[in-house]
């Protein structure tokens, strides 16, 4: 589960750090992309007991909807800002 989100310039922040104005701009960027859809590109790679035998592959793929929602943790930013509506409530 992801705890810390990383910026576009790459700095990293706490989930629990990120102002509401944020949280609620990440979650709209989230819904707007798993509304649009997403490319991904896997790498993986091995090797074996000789330079001979490494591989590597790379895999294209096109995620949209609750897959986009998965791969950007979605429910972990959803969830803090519930957590933040209720404790404002209390």
């Amino acid at each position: 589960m992801r705890t810390h989100h990383i910026t576009k310039d790459g700095r990293s922040i706490a989930i629990k750090d990120l102002t509401t104005k944020h949280l609620i701009n990440i979650i709209s960027r989230i819904k707007r992309l798993a509304d649009s859809g997403i490319i991904v590109k896997y790498r993986y790679g091995g090797h074996g007991s000789t330079a001979d035998e490494m591989w590597y592959d790379e895999t294209i793929e096109h995620l949209k909807g609750e897959k986009v929602l998965k791969y950007y943790d979605y429910d972990v930013y959803a969830n803090e800002l519930k957590y933040r509506e209720n404790n404002l409530k209390n």
